[in-house]
């Protein structure tokens, strides 16, 4: 049924159960590719929670946070540049291959691109929370946690 979608253009809304939340992230990523996905816990309710990025980096989100409660995933319908550099903007040198330029890199390597080329930090990390088509409160949190978890640096 989701290779069938592959093509439709409109945007796809999912319900889904926590402890089937994986499997399906991971079935759109096989059957659509790596494309943009909002992941929304408990939409309406005192614990709400959105995700936004590719379904890459929701299946890393939801690898390191464990599902709980009711999910709804809103996935980008087809592009029409989608043949081959998922995620590439016309300008971001992604050119044919496997993703866009950043792809390789880290969300805080990714910053720091930017910051090397002049921006301040809170442009940066913008820049970097478009690219990846994610908030940058999303970009923030990541990054805080991201230190927390590698100790200080200077």
């Amino acid at each position: 049924a989701l290779k069938r979608l592959r093509e439709a253009e409109e945007t796809l809304v999912i319900y889904e159960a926590p402890h089937r939340l994986a499997a399906t992230l991971g079935a759109l990523r096989d059957a659509l590719g790596n494309r943009r996905i909002a992941v929304a816990r408990e939409l309406t309710k005192i614990h709400e929670e959105v995700f936004r990025g590719r379904l890459d980096d929701a299946l890393a989100h939801v690898a390191a946070h464990p599902p709980r409660g009711e999910y709804v995933l809103v996935v980008e319908g087809r592009r029409g540049e989608e043949d081959g550099a998922a995620g590439a903007r016309p300008d971001d040198g992604a050119g044919g291959g496997s993703g866009a330029w950043w792809s390789a890199l880290s969300l805080a390597e990714h910053v720091r691109h930017y910051e090397e080329e002049g921006l301040p930090r809170k442009a940066a990390m913008k820049r970097a929370a478009e690219d990846r088509g994610l908030s940058r409160r999303d970009v923030y949190q990541a990054l805080l946690r991201e230190g927390k978890e590698n100790g200080p640096s200077g």
